[in-house]
């Protein structure tokens, strides 16, 4: 087990404990990089932009998961982002294939869990560009 995987498990004991159940998962953290294109990235950014965007979705589903199955009920989003459906240089390559991978996330377990109570879905917002972020970067 990854050591990512082991703290976040034990953040979510200790959250469980606060509140008895989950009944709804919102996957809406993310992250970008300055490095958004293929030739500035750098094996470090990539995996931190990977364990942020789509590890973290998959450990928040994976901690979830065992409980909504044992009622049979329980609702998953994933805020994906419009670059998990179309790939552009404003959001980078590795932005676009941690977004990717959170849309197949998303559409495999729906297609996995559909007969169980369980729903899953994703939704795309569009591109946002924020001046005072530090990832800010001119189109």
């Amino acid at each position: 087990m990854s050591p990512n995987l082991m703290r976040f498990e034990r953040w979510w004991s200790r959250s469980l404990r606060s509140w008895a159940r989950s009944h709804i998962l919102v996957n809406n953290a993310g992250t970008n990089l300055k490095e958004r294109t293929f030739r500035e990235l750098t094996p470090e950014a990539w995996d931190r932009l990977i364990r942020t965007n789509l590890d973290g979705a998959f450990y928040c589903i994976h901690a979830v998961l065992p409980a909504m199955l044992r009622r049979k009920d329980g609702l998953i989003v994933n805020v994906v982002s419009i670059a998990g459906k179309r790939a552009s240089p404003l959001g980078g390559v590795a932005y676009a294939a941690s977004k990717f991978g959170m849309a197949a996330l998303g559409i495999g377990l729906a297609a996995e869990e559909k007969d169980s109570g369980i729903r899953v879905c994703n939704i795309y917002p569009g591109e946002v560009i924020r001046r005072s972020s530090k990832c800010a970067r001119n189109p």
